[in-house]
């Protein structure tokens, strides 16, 4: 393991990517636009050049092959490899072709990262079932859309887990904050307020980053199982309704 290396999944804007290599950390980061990677090279010219980040215009999937990539004409984030999510609300997009690979043929071209950051619009599963269990990262993080992603993580050989909320700061997830409409409309302006200035202020942890990984995130370790819960009580269990629909959740995991 290289523990001054990360790997961006998910590359979008460079907004994860800008604090790790703040930080020191090489990266390698994986970009499915063109447009976005393009972007990319200039905005990160002179740490491509000095060799602390190496962008590439590929996807990640569950096995090397062109996959057709759906990019969003209203907002880039939402562009996928799934077409409903790519193309969600109505919303314009279109269609390119994107060379994929697997996540262990990543590790064994750059080596194995410190942490693996994976946000890739419904297609984390793929970049963490295509990980070999024998060569894990220390850390990895993805979007907690369905809690059997979790148990994948657990399955592949990590045993320490956080569910950490996105639209709170980077917080953990605290299902009494979640319930309290207060606390809904105070997300919702402070969050609106640091999208709407993103353009002119360096904020550390842009609204659409991952924010910190490993042990700088916030709450302690918990089980699989314990995260699971908390889980499932924010989307009321069989109801499936979420508690708050401003939040978005990351589970990050160690072993």
């Amino acid at each position: 393991m290289e523990n001054n290396l990360i790997f961006d999944i998910g590359f979008h804007k460079g907004e994860d990517t800008k604090y790790y290599l703040e930080q020191g950390y090489k990266v390698v980061a994986v970009e499915a636009n063109p447009l976005l990677t393009d972007y990319g090279k200039l905005k990160f010219k002179k740490y491509i050049e000095n060799g602390q980040l190496t962008l590439l215009n590929i996807g990640i999937a569950n096995e090397n092959k062109i996959l057709d990539f759906w990019i969003n004409d209203y907002c880039s984030e939402w562009s996928s490899f799934d077409k409903e999510i790519g193309c969600r609300s109505n919303t314009k997009c279109h269609k390119i072709e994107v060379e994929c690979i697997r996540t262990e043929d990543l590790i064994k071209r750059y080596g194995l990262p410190y942490y693996l950051k994976i946000d890739i619009e419904g297609y984390d599963i793929h970049a963490v079932e295509s990980l070999n269990r024998n060569s894990l990262p220390k850390y990895i993080s993805c979007e907690a859309v369905y809690v059997d992603w979790l148990f994948k993580l657990k399955e592949l050989g990590y045993s320490k887990f956080k569910i950490i909320n996105q639209a709170d700061r980077f917080k953990e997830l605290n299902i009494s904050k979640e319930k309290s409409k207060l606390h809904h409309y105070k997300r919702y302006l402070i969050n609106g307020i640091m999208h709407r200035t993103s353009d002119f202020i360096d904020w550390k942890f842009p609204i659409k980053s991952s924010g910190p990984f490993g042990e700088d995130t916030d709450g302690e370790w918990k089980t699989a199982e314990e995260v699971a819960l908390l889980f499932k009580e924010h989307f009321q269990f069989e109801k499936n309704i979420p508690l708050s629909t401003i939040s978005w959740f990351d589970f990050h995991a160690t072993y």
